[in-house]
């Protein structure tokens, strides 16, 4: 106990140091940057101040040159053309001016030379006299050479006349050469641009000049605290300020500075590379880094060499712990596979996903022979991807003997490549399966009875111990499942003949009305003479009599939909027949009972426009009534036929009163139930369809069908109260005091209904049984 306090603690304490070196690291490295970048914008300011100041004084040079050219121009006859000319060629490449014109006032443009490459203007004498002196903004040459120009305009006066205008032209790559800085030894990128027309004046990064407004620049990213619509704003009204953003072209983010030039609206801006502002900033960082490295390595060192101690103790438990959930998991799964055989195949994928298999699978056996398959997914039953056969495939009749001896088998490539069997191991190559781990399930006489298996795994396993300790859940479910299959068997199946039971007729009868199809018809049958025959001959001869008939009936017609619904009553639905081929079948039938010694009445009913399925039933069994009557009219005993026909009358009379009063029930009682709280079951007296529905949905289980039924039809304000009322215990005690328990409630529809619950004559805790009724709340 004490050592393992101890190990946390070293655990805890190595922790917190590595915390507070990274946490020294961090705050270091951001005082760092701040202090990098507080230097960085002031070397930026300094060089934009003096960057700005060469403008200015360029262009004041220019404008100066220009001024002292006009002087001595306005003293020679500008008349004289050839002079004039002589003179302004004499003057050129003065500061930065490539060219120097002279705008007369007859709109005549004198150049020094004819082949100057000036820019493409049109000067207008009285326009440009209103102007000057002015400076332009940027154009293109004349001969579309791609070189741009700015030009300075002077007027030029003769005693106290303006006799012409002189401009000097710029071209910006000569003006971009005329402005230099030595911060970070000229590693810096200059722009000048006119805040009005954000036009680039000089670029020297890239190698067209552009456009400060256009939107493309806008959209770039900036570092936090920066932004470049303010940067847009402050161009326009000629407010200085700092950014940083980033550039796609360098792979990396620029510092930069930008203020007016204090020449019309020009700005002039001034950038710099973060690897180059922060150059000796990564030195020290480097430095700072694998100092921190290093103490950090030597710590996680130390703590990886005490995490090692305990680490195969935890992944020992994790392991124990997680097989123990997987097994749970499986376990739960396989609960309701009796009910619901998805639920091996949703078992089949939690095993897959445990053993990395591609696939798992389980074969129910009968002796040698397989009974069913199940896979982890539906897939996976393609007969490409593994052999399904009747019994079972390569290589496992090879490895019965060693599953039925309870012991599991692991194959990976070299054991397959290894085998015995020369035909096992090429059914494994030929489906692609690379290795495989199965584990016997062995029923409660030790004897094989499936085997449980998954294919291709990308972990590699030692034992086969995670198929075993779930294949107990397997053998489980799967005796739940046979003794299921049996008891739902015997449930609708009569017996005596093999034929569908009444339990199961009163089930399915409304199905018959959903399918489409207009050739549904119905048999209702009556064995004549069975209650003679077994007070005569005994009740085994009455038993072989039905016997035959039912052997005929699913000889003749589809045993799914063959009923016995009484003790001497039998009844058939039939499809895909005209009424000749039904009557050639009828007669078969009749045939056969008479070549037996046996006579039978029959009602045929078809199917009408109303869909009435109940309505064809009734027809059905009144004609076969009127069947059994001429059966017994026609025979030697008159008085006995008079006997059969007041009986039959009797029960015809009522039938006909049960259907009148259900039919007068009807539209007041919404369902009756019996239902029994023990099992959770239920006996239909009278229901609606779409509760047969919910009933069959939750596998006839009622107190789940009324929750469904709550969530479905019940409106959302009665919903909470009507869940809280169906509790079985709370209606158990109730019944203590009271005969009868009521509940109002509102459908969705808004109809208010009632349900009054009655406990039954026999009623009893051993045996809980009560009716529901649901009516039509008549205030």
């Amino acid at each position: 106990m004490n050592s393992r306090k101890t190990f946390n603690k070293s655990i805890f304490a190595t922790l917190l140091l590595i915390c507070f070196i990274c946490a020294v690291f961090f705050i270091v490295s951001v005082n760092v940057d701040h202090m990098t970048t507080d230097a960085c914008f002031d070397t930026l300011d300094d060089a934009t101040v003096e960057a700005a100041s060469m403008v200015r004084a360029s262009v004041e040079n220019d404008r100066e040159q220009l001024n002292v050219i006009a002087d001595l121009l306005s003293q020679h006859d500008i008349h004289d053309i050839k002079t004039i000319k002589s003179h302004l060629a004499s003057f050129r490449q003065r500061g930065t001016l490539s060219s120097i014109g002279l705008l007369l006032p007859d709109n005549q443009l004198i150049l020094g030379m004819e082949e100057e490459n000036i820019p493409e203007i049109a000067l207008d004498y009285n326009t440009e006299l209103k102007k000057a002196p002015y400076i332009s903004g940027v154009t293109d040459a004349a001969d579309n050479t791609g070189k741009k120009f700015i030009y300075q305009a002077i007027p030029m006066e003769k005693d106290g006349q303006t006799t012409g205008i002189l401009y000097g032209f710029v071209d910006l790559a000569d003006f971009s050469d005329s402005i230099s800085t030595i911060a970070y030894d000229g590693n810096v990128q200059i722009y000048v641009a006119d805040g009005e027309t954000g036009d680039f004046l000089v670029d020297t990064w890239h190698d067209e000049l552009g456009n400060i407004y256009d939107a493309d620049i806008w959209i770039r990213k900036v570092k936090p605290g920066y932004d470049f619509h303010e940067m847009k704003t402050d161009f326009a009204e000629g407010k200085s300020g700092h950014i940083a953003f980033w550039s796609n072209t360098a792979g990396e983010y620029f510092y930069s500075c930008y203020m007016p030039v204090g020449i019309d609206r020009w700005m002039i801006q001034i950038t710099v590379l973060e690897s180059v502002a922060f150059a000796k900033t990564i030195q020290v960082r480097k430095v700072m880094i694998m100092v921190a490295a290093l103490e950090i390595l030597t710590f996680a060192i130390y703590f990886i060499w005490i995490l090692s101690q305990a680490r195969n103790d935890a992944n020992k438990k994790n392991q124990q712990l997680a097989q123990v959930f997987y097994m749970y998991d499986v376990q739960q799964t396989l609960f309701d596979a009796h009910k619901d055989p998805v639920m091996f195949n949703t078992a089949l994928q939690k095993v897959s996903t445990m053993l990395t298999a591609n696939t798992s699978f389980f074969l129910t056996l009968e002796g040698s022979e397989i009974k069913e398959v199940f896979f982890s997914s539906p897939s996976d039953m393609d007969q490409e991807k593994f052999p399904v056969a009747a019994s079972i495939p390569q290589p496992f009749p090879t490895t019965l003997q060693c599953l039925g001896s309870g012991q599991s088998l692991l194959l990976y490539p070299e054991d397959i490549s290894a085998m015995n069997n020369p035909q096992g191991r090429e059914d494994l190559f030929r489906y692609h399966i690379n290795n495989l781990m199965l584990a016997p399930v062995l029923n409660t006489n030790g004897e094989l009875a499936g085997v449980l298996g998954s294919l291709n795994m990308k972990r590699r396993w030692t034992d086969s111990s995670l198929l075993e300790c779930v294949s107990r859940s397997f053998m489980m479910a799967m005796n739940s499942r046979n003794f299921y299959c049996q008891v739902e068997q015997l449930s609708i199946i009569d017996a005596m003949t093999g034929l569908r039971n009444r339990n199961c007729y009163e089930h399915s009868l409304e199905s018959y009305g959903e399918k489409p199809t207009d050739t549904l018809c119905c048999l209702y049958i009556d064995a004549n003479g069975l209650h003679e025959l077994n007070n005569s001959l005994g009740h085994a001869a009455g038993d072989a009599m039905l016997i035959s008939i039912g052997t005929s009936l699913k000889t003749l017609f589809s045993p799914q939909d063959c009923y016995r619904i009484g003790g001497d009553e039998l009844l058939v639905f039939c499809t895909g027949y005209d009424k000749v081929q039904l009557s050639q079948r009828i007669d078969q039938l009749k045939e056969r009972m008479t070549l037996s010694g046996y006579a039978i009445s029959i009602g045929v009913a078809w199917l009408n426009e109303s869909f009435d399925v109940k309505n064809m039933v009734s027809i059905a069994e009144k004609e076969m009534y009127d069947a059994k009557r001429l059966y017994y009219e026609r025979s030697d005993n008159a008085p006995k036929a008079r006997i059969i026909n007041q009986k039959m009358e009797h029960i015809i009379l009522e039938k006909k009163d049960r259907d009148a009063f259900l039919d007068a029930i009807s539209s007041r009682f919404m369902g009756v139930y019996v239902v029994n709280m023990q099992t959770d079951s239920a006996r239909i007296i009278y229901k609606p369809s779409y509760f047969s529905e919910i009933l069959d949905d939750n596998h006839s289980r009622f107190m789940p069908s009324m929750q469904s039924y709550i969530n479905s039809y019940v409106a959302k304000d009665d919903r909470k109260v009507f869940l809280d009322f169906l509790n079985y215990d709370s209606i158990r005690n109730q019944f203590l005091s009271e005969n009868v328990i009521t509940f109002f409630y509102h459908k969705e529809d808004g109809n208010k209904l009632v349900l009054q619950i009655y406990p039954t004559r026999d009623y009893a805790p051993d045996n809980p049984e009560s009716i529901w009724l649901f009516e039509k709340d008549a205030n």
